[in-house]
């Protein structure tokens, strides 16, 4: 099954959020393997509609989570600690595995700074 929905919604503060889904679920690939959903946002410019699409991925994130499932932590900056702690716990010890190689820290990228932050942010 290769399906691909697209549709519009979330016409708060004057302006409107695409959203648009594909589902991908090959079971010939995999029989126990979950099926894939994919979510992109196109939003319009302005404050409002960045928080806005900044609320929408977190209630999406917790949607997959609540549903059993994560998210693609390369390709999801905004995610809160509690979210990506949620979907990753082996990412604080891959850290400090990490750091323990690297204790000058000459091997770091934007990921990497951009976790390494998140996980040391007090919890709210």
């Amino acid at each position: 099954m290769n399906v691909k929905l697209a549709y519009s919604t979330l016409s708060d503060l004057s302006s409107e959020c695409l959203v648009l889904i594909a589902l991908d679920h090959n079971p010939s690939k995999d029989k126990d393997a979950k099926p894939e959903v994919k979510l992109a946002l196109a939003e319009p410019s302005g404050l409002g509609a960045a928080v806005r699409g900044t609320q929408l991925r977190h209630e999406l994130i917790d949607a997959a989570i609540e549903a059993g499932g994560s998210f693609q932590i390369a390709c999801t900056p905004d995610a809160t600690r509690e979210q990506t702690e949620a979907c990753y716990p082996q990412l604080k010890s891959f850290l400090a595995e990490k750091r323990r190689f690297d204790p000058q820290e000459r091997l770091v990228n934007g990921w990497y700074l951009h976790q390494r932050a998140l996980l040391n942010r007090p919890s709210c």
